[in-house]
């Protein structure tokens, strides 16, 4: 693995890092190293999430289309009787 080495961080930010990792009870290292991960995969994840909301748009549109031909069969059949 590759080292990242931050200077100059504000003593407030060190702190709040700390005391965030503290709260999880893992390492601030450890914790730094979760943050940036998830950064760095942020970008996919909406990526995927705007495939998925652009799946359920499509699939609601078919879903509401499908009501109204069977709306419109039923509607038929009871003609029929």
């Amino acid at each position: 693995m590759s080292e990242v080495k931050i200077r100059n961080l504000p003593p407030y930010v060190l702190e709040k890092l700390t005391e965030e990792a503290r709260k999880k009870k893992i390492s601030r290292e450890e914790y730094i190293r979760i943050i940036l991960t998830q950064t760095a995969m942020m970008p996919e994840v909406r990526s995927l999430d705007e495939k998925y909301q652009n799946l359920i748009h499509e699939l609601s549109g078919r879903l509401k289309y499908q009501n109204e031909v069977l709306e419109k069969a039923i509607e038929i059949i009871e003609e029929n009787s």
